[in-house]
């Protein structure tokens, strides 16, 4: 929430003069480490910061600057996604073990038959299942998580910024 407000001011110029500004510090890194590559005194080298500029920038270079914060997140994020994890797999355990228990099978002749086949074979039928699973889980998947998944920070900030505006225009 903190982090919504510190970036509430910020614009997509803003975004592109960090860039900027970042990428003019990187190329005075090189420049130093190759005068010191030519023995050249540490003293006489000149660092000259490029100016912050706007309000809205010195706001996106406080948020980006929050490591700590992204790394408390991420820790309690990676503590839910064990617990889900858990619960899911023990879920799945459960439902598995009352889908190919054994005992009578109902349905037409086919399905009867393959009923039975795959009670009397637990494995058989526990690959079957995970088959069945991934058949219907995985173009899912591929269709909705991974393209999200594959886009750039620069995308999810242009997301969060419209949504803002959408409740501004809302509220």
């Amino acid at each position: 929430m903190k982090r919504r407000k510190v970036l509430r001011g910020v614009t997509h110029m803003n975004l592109m003069d960090l860039e900027r500004q970042q990428q003019t510090e990187e190329e005075e890194e090189e420049i130093e480490e190759e005068e010191r590559a030519h023995n050249t005194n540490s003293d006489e080298l000149l660092v000259t910061e490029s100016p912050t500029g706007s309000h809205g920038f010195t706001s996106m270079r406080r948020a980006i600057d929050q490591d700590s914060l992204d790394q408390l997140m991420m820790t309690v994020v990676r503590g839910f996604s064990v617990l889900v994890g858990l619960v899911w797999d023990i879920a799945f355990f459960s439902a598995e073990n009352v889908i190919i228990a054994p005992g009578a099978v109902s349905g037409p002749g086919l399905c009867k038959f393959i009923g039975l086949k795959l009670t009397e074979h637990p494995v058989a039928a526990k690959c079957v299942l995970c088959v069945l699973l991934v058949a219907c889980v995985l173009p899912g998947w591929r269709k909705h998580v991974v393209p999200y998944s594959r886009r750039s920070w620069r995308d999810h900030f242009q997301d969060i910024k419209m949504e803002e505006q959408r409740n501004h225009e809302y509220s």
